[in-house]
């Protein structure tokens, strides 16, 4: 018996061989399916699908703003890049902290302004920093496939930095004078911060693990005790007999004793924007905060009142931070791929420069006061800890 063919079938078709389809991709079988028809569609827009993908792909290779995947995320049909916020600062009554949101801006906006930067940098400001070299500190037992990552580091006595390798899962005793890595010792789980408590003892924040641990430092590293927490930790200070511990979850900032009591929790925070590392004030009053997802940094008192909130269009994701120098300025290093620089503060938060810039993979800074020299820890190649004299 003959079939006869409908027109809406004819007009499917004809769309088949206008995008080159071809007869047998709209082919009609006996019967009411049309499974050779159905089948072939759907490759054909798997195709269409594969090539927006592809011309998307290039599109965000060719834009070196992009290519940093931890503040970028991709969704189903578009690329959102987390707003780029003007520099600005924002002072807060002692009464009741407010958060103002800033409109998103382009991305030749963004670009023009790091570029801005840079052009600035090293001519404004009083201080100075020269590259005098870089120490690797990958040793014959480090078996991460990552190399070395450098979150945290803290400077102790006798020309000795303490250094916290997430990638390896350990705790390294770096040696200054020889530039060589003299002591190692094993965590459980990835470290992030260190802080010195007496010299020769330092405490470190192990996220994962939900816990701190005590190490001694002398020739070697030995671990001292543990003490559990009830969240993941990151940053950590050490002042006036008592820790200051921030936490990404449950997000908080907590002042405890050395033996795990809670004396304080300091202010609420917005969702998905925790706390990362601090730095103290020379008259340890006041803790400075910096935030990887919020892209600022934000002054707060013992009292858990944010004071001053710091936000700069060429800070981007916020890392390690400290303070320098008598009159207490702030070094904030801000990470990514072709975004990452250093900036000087004012204690109260106001800019002074860009010190340095088109620096990748910044983590951790630690500053000796006495040498004047800077200790910059991140990710990358043989020089994992750039070492800078500021003047």
């Amino acid at each position: 018996m003959a079939h006869h063919i409908s027109k809406r079938e004819l007009e499917m078709l004809e769309r088949g061989r206008r995008n080159n389809c071809g007869d047998e991709g709209y082919k009609y079988t006996h019967g009411r399916h049309f499974s050779n028809r159905v089948v072939s569609d759907r490759q054909r827009r798997k195709v269409e699908r594969e090539k927006r993908m592809e011309k998307l792909k290039r599109k965000i290779e060719q834009s070196p703003l992009l290519l940093d995947n931890m503040e970028t995320r991709v969704s189903r049909r578009q690329r959102v890049i987390a707003p780029v916020r003007p520099a600005t600062i924002t002072t807060f009554s002692a009464t009741k902290p407010t958060f103002q949101k800033q409109p998103r801006q382009s991305f030749s906006t963004k670009a023009k302004a790091v570029a801005t930067a840079r052009a600035r940098a090293n001519t404004t400001g009083d201080i100075q920093a020269v590259s005098v070299g870089g120490i690797c500190v990958k040793t014959k037992a480090d078996t991460s496939v990552f190399g070395c990552l450098i979150t945290g580091s803290v400077m102790l006595p006798d020309d000795k930095l303490i250094l916290a390798d997430w990638h390896n899962h350990k705790v390294k005793l770096l040696n200054l004078l020889t530039s060589t890595v003299t002591a190692e010792m094993k965590t459980s789980a990835a470290p992030f911060n260190i802080t010195n408590i007496n010299g020769n003892t330092v405490a470190v924040t192990v996220p994962y693990s939900r816990k701190i641990m005590f190490v001694k430092v002398t020739d070697k590293l030995k671990l001292d005790r543990e003490l559990p927490v009830d969240g993941e930790c990151r940053g950590i200070l050490y002042s006036n007999g008592n820790l200051i511990v921030s936490y990404r979850d449950p997000i908080k900032i907590e002042i405890m004793s050395l033996d795990g009591t809670a004396k304080r929790k300091l202010a609420h925070f917005e969702k998905f924007k925790a706390p990362g590392q601090m730095a103290l004030s020379q008259d340890n009053k006041t803790i400075y905060v910096s935030y990887y997802y919020g892209h600022c940094v934000k002054k707060l008192s013992l009292d858990g009142f944010v004071e001053t909130v710091y936000e700069d269009e060429v800070l981007n994701a916020p890392t390690g931070i400290v303070s320098i120098g008598k009159e207490g300025r702030l070094l904030v290093c801000g990470h990514g791929i072709g975004l990452g620089n250093i900036q000087l503060l004012e204690p109260d938060l106001t800019k002074v420069k860009v010190l340095l810039h088109g620096i990748d993979n910044l983590y951790s800074l630690s500053y000796c006061n006495r040498t004047g020299r800077l200790y910059v820890g991140g990710h990358g190649g043989e020089g994992n800890i750039k070492v800078y004299q500021l003047s």
